[in-house]
């Protein structure tokens, strides 16, 4: 509590009984959207169901009922106009801005880039079920309850829109209003949006010398290619010659020639990887971990159990998920570095093969029980798996049952993400000796004398800060080609979740084309990475979209030669050797078939597209998701280009665009 004798306010203005609670006179606001209750027409009650730290509050709490202006069915011509606004007041009754990158309606989904797709009826009623019980959990309803317009019965019908909500914005040089999105998107009503009104252009900034843009003792990043200093962050120090030009002085303690022995051995690792790795059929997996086949096929994918822990039902997902399909299309998922479909036969690697025996080791009667579990017949579900099969002797099946999901759960094959479509990745244990590697090169950098390079001029200077200088589009990958595992690069964005300029290696590629996503290992810790569920080592991994990649030089085509080599060559019973019938491997990727038959495994919703690509999370794995805003088709008989990788997936479809991914539920089914 707060005591007088310690705080001691300034007494209220005459005529006040309590503190103004309104914006102050004189506070000019330059964005809509000031917090309010009365965006729309409401009523209240007091009612209880209100939840208080995740548990329902015992007495009656206060109940907002809102009657939005909007329709709850909205017309296409409004839909279209929310998708083609630049931006939208969301979020009740705190507003954000946010952009509209698709909306959903019962039978329709509208698409920012002017396509519409097919919607599930009833997957979008649970969806608005779960928006409209999670409102309700915060104490606001929407609709009447009578049967009215905007009655509460009609709410499945309320349309859905996917938003980004912005991180932060600026004008740039022309007067334009420039957002900065966030990298997932959020479902709200679309009854509860507000299109922002406001100009598109605001009033153009006055211009600036390029004194004014590049001070003195501003950090900058060098873009000039011909110099030693390329992709070094430095400071500016002088303002010389006609023109004003700015003069900036990088500290280098490792040459161009410390830089490229790096990349060489980083490329070493990455061929190592490739030379000793192993890829495995269903059949081989068997064999090498003693198990029967129809057992692996099972273990490899869903296995939803059951058990009673007291009072309550416990169902889990005990199965590895290494070979996973989409609902909806049966498109493959991936666990990149355990599996990957090429045609219609799934892979398992060296690591699928350690995990399936450590897990048969600690829980033996699991195994046995899918052994003796019976198939389903035609047109039938997979019955659960009852874990009292699985410990037939246990006297406390609660605290056993309790113990295999913990150790399901903590297992890295639970964690990591599923990788649909095509990817590249490197194993947690070639990234600790790329990261090993890249620290003693830094020490020994840092224990050699630096010297001073200079870079005079604003062509070959980029600072962050300023809107007039950008990166020319030449330094950054064009195609598919130009990044590899094992490239060196900085992270080159202004106001990115780390600091522009900021060195990392690539382990890991996923997707295609514009929607490409990376897997980074940054050079030194931050706050705004993680450990990437255990692939990297702590506050050095980062996924981030492949357009803030700036490579410090394209990969050399001696090392894209050999690491091509190495795959299509393969090894004994490795990935590139043709099995029971199975086409030899190419660099490239190829169609598949659905997978053969599907259980009844627990679907999971996956965002929308937005730029980059993201996870989607319901339990305890994720799916990798495209997401750039819209969907692009690829020409119907085309293929993506040629990729020269050991672990690049061959799960694409001609004609199908792998961004229709976060529209569909996906399954972790068997093999």
């Amino acid at each position: 509590p707060v005591r007088s004798g310690v705080f001691n306010p300034p007494p209220l203005p005459p005529g006040r009984t309590h503190f103004p609670n309104e914006v102050p006179q004189g506070f000019t606001n330059e964005g809509s959207g000031f917090p309010t209750l009365h965006s729309h027409p409401l009523s209240w009650s007091f009612s209880s169901g209100v939840k208080v730290f995740q548990n329902a509050a015992r007495g009656h709490s206060l109940i907002v009922h809102l009657q939005p202006r909007g329709p709850s069915v909205p017309t296409e011509n409004q839909i279209w106009r929310a998708l083609e606004a630049r931006s939208t007041l969301v979020e009740y009754p705190f507003k954000h801005r946010g952009v509209v990158v698709s909306v959903h309606t019962p039978s329709k989904i509208y698409c920012v880039d002017g396509r519409t797709l097919h919607n599930s009826t009833s997957e979008h009623e649970s969806n608005v079920t779960k928006l409209v019980n999670t409102l309700g959990a915060k104490g606001v309803t929407v609709g009447d309850e009578d049967g009215g317009a905007g009655s509460r019965r009609d709410n499945w019908q309320m349309a859905i829109a996917k938003v980004r909500l912005t991180e932060s914005c600026y004008v740039d040089a022309q007067g334009e209003r420039q957002f900065s999105l966030q990298a997932s998107s959020d479902e709200h009503l679309f009854s509860l949006l507000e299109l922002d009104e406001e100009p598109r252009k605001t009033a153009a900034p006055a211009s600036r010398t390029l004194s004014q843009r590049f001070p003195i003792g501003a950090a900058v990043l060098c873009i000039d290619r011909s110099s030693e200093a390329y992709c070094e962050v430095g400071d500016v120090v002088a303002q010389g010659g006609s023109k004003s030009e700015p003069e900036a002085c990088f500290r280098l303690a490792a040459g161009r020639a410390g830089r490229e022995a790096l990349q060489r051995e980083v490329f070493d690792i990455v061929k190592r990887q490739h030379s000793n790795w192993h890829w495995h059929s269903v059949e081989e997996l068997a064999k090498q971990t003693q198990m029967e086949v129809h057992v692996v096929e099972q273990i490899v994918g869903t296995v939803m159990a059951r058990t009673c822990n007291g009072l309550d039902k416990v169902r889990e997902d005990i199965g590895m998920n290494l070979a996973c399909t989409t609902k909806a299309d049966g498109e493959a998922l991936c666990l990149p570095c355990y599996s990957l479909k090429q045609g219609n036969m799934w892979r398992f690697s060296d690591l699928a093969v350690q995990a399936l025996r450590d897990y048969k080791e600690k829980f033996p009667g699991v195994f046995r029980a899918l052994r003796d579990r019976r198939a389903p017949r035609r047109g039938q579900q997979t019955r659960d798996l009852e874990l009292r099969d699985a410990f037939p002797d246990s006297s406390d099946l609660g605290w056993d049952s309790s113990k295999l999901i913990k150790y399901c759960n903590s297992c890295a094959w639970k964690k990591a993400r599923l990788a649909p479509g095509a990817y590249m990745a490197l194993t947690p244990s070639s990234i600790q000796a790329i990261s090993s590697a890249v620290d003693r090169h830094r020490d020994e950098a840092s224990r050699s004398s630096a010297r001073e390079v200079r870079v005079v001029g604003q062509s070959g200077l980029f600072r962050p800060e300023d809107p007039g200088s950008r990166p020319p589009e030449e330094l950054f990958p064009r195609s598919q080609s130009d990044i590899k595992v094992g490239q060196r690069g900085v992270y080159a964005k202004s106001y990115g979740i780390v600091a522009c300029g900021s060195k990392c290696t690539v382990v890991g590629v996923y997707g295609a084309g514009d929607s490409r996503s990376l897997e980074l290992l940054l050079d030194e810790d931050s706050f705004s990475a993680t450990d990437r569920d255990g692939r990297t080592p702590p506050m050095r991994g980062l996924l981030a979209p492949a357009s803030v990649f700036l490579p410090l030089a394209p990969p050399p085509a001696s090392e894209t030669s050999s690491i091509s080599s190495a795959f299509i060559n393969g090894r004994a019973n490795g990935y590139g050797q043709a099995q029971h019938g199975a086409p030899a491997c190419t660099a490239g990727m190829s169609h598949y078939a659905p997978l053969p038959r599907s259980g009844t495994a627990a679907s999971r919703d996956t965002p929308d597209q937005t730029q980059g690509a993201e996870f989607a999370s319901k339990g305890k794995n994720k799916v990798w998701v495209a997401k750039d805003g819209g969907v692009k088709d690829a020409p119907s008989g085309s293929l993506p280009p040629p990729q020269a990788s050991p672990l690049w997936s061959s799960t694409y479809t001609p004609g199908t665009s792998s961004t229709e991914a976060p529209r569909k539920k996906a399954s972790r089914n068997k093999v």
